[in-house]
């Protein structure tokens, strides 16, 4: 594989490395840039596979991007304003990562991009996304950033990805999370942290209840949502192996999560669960408890510091 690395390129310069460049070149950077624009000498690159810009002051992606047609990976960091329709037309593309904080919405071309496997859209402005979000057929990694997503922006065709093995919205303040989660049944790692199920009034809402028939998880991080009670049919995933509980208003967990047997990882901190049952203690696999409160009556439980750092949760 080829490579193309330049740290700190003026434009010209950039133009002119770029031309000097042999056409066959499968990968180019463009670091910590200044680049106000992308050179036209890039288009030229005709068999390139991954481009990687980080650009500070590149605020539009222009409609000659689809003439990359071999780019199977692409990744922006950048405060661009939108993405071109023309992305549409880059079917060998394997994974999109477009991190800017001005973006508000992607653009309905996104959905042709049938080969995708990975999308990451960091956007703090981001509202909403197309319901063409499910005909990515191929998407196996779903992450989505923005603050400003509200519950209406969220498309039930999500819900019909039946590829997808990951889901990540951190930071996203959204007020209720649309039915029909359940029907990812292949989904083995959901990420809700951090904000996701809360309104502007800071009042919290319960997730919606197909989401435990999501047999198949091994990572489910539900902290700061109105989760009071936790179903009996958290039994019915047998292969979860990190659960995040925190900050909810869980006061106990029921009889069936010593079913859990493949569970390594299990965080309740700041919860209202006072007690764990000693047959959860004793599950086979179980290497680590967050159980810390103030109000904890239950003294026989190995408890960690709240602060001291967490193993990151595993993933496929």
């Amino acid at each position: 594989m080829s490579w193309g690395d330049w740290q700190q390129p003026a434009y010209d310069r950039a133009a002119a490395e770029l031309s000097r460049t042999d056409p066959d070149i499968e990968v180019v950077r463009l670091s910590d840039c200044d680049l106000p624009a992308l050179p036209d000498e890039l288009w030229r690159l005709r068999r390139l596979r991954h481009l990687a810009v980080h650009a500070d002051y590149l605020h539009e992606i222009p409609a000659e991007i689809a003439r990359l047609t071999c780019l199977e990976k692409l990744d922006i960091s950048a405060p661009i304003t939108a993405l071109p329709p023309e992305i549409g037309l880059l079917a060998q593309l394997r994974e999109l990562t477009v991190s800017s904080g001005e973006i508000v919405e992607l653009p309905v071309a996104i959905g042709e991009l049938r080969r995708l496997e990975v999308l990451q859209a960091l956007s703090e402005p981001l509202k909403a996304f197309p319901a063409e979000l499910g005909r990515l057929v191929s998407l196996r990694r779903l992450v989505l950033n923005g603050s400003s997503l509200e519950t209406d922006g969220i498309p039930a065709a999500l819900w019909e990805l039946g590829e997808l093995r990951e889901l990540t919205m951190p930071y996203c303040q959204i007020d209720e999370l649309p039915h029909g989660i359940g029907n990812l049944r292949a989904l083995r790692h959901l990420d809700l942290g951090n904000g996701i199920l809360s309104d502007n009034d800071g009042l919290w809402s319960a997730p919606p209840a197909d989401l435990w028939d999501l047999a198949a998880l091994e990572t489910l991080i539900l902290p700061l949502s109105g989760l009071t009670d936790v179903p009996p049919s958290i039994g019915r995933m047998t292969r979860l192996r990190h659960l995040d509980l925190s900050t909810c208003d869980v006061r106990e967990l029921p009889p069936e999560t010593t079913r859990l047997a493949a569970l390594e990882h299990l965080d309740l901190s700041w919860s209202l669960v006072r007690a764990v049952d000693p047959a959860v203690r004793r599950l086979p696999r179980l290497k680590e408890l967050h159980l810390s409160r103030r109000d904890i009556d239950d003294p026989g439980l190995p408890l960690r510091d709240p602060a001291a750092p967490k193993d990151p949760p595993a993933q496929e």
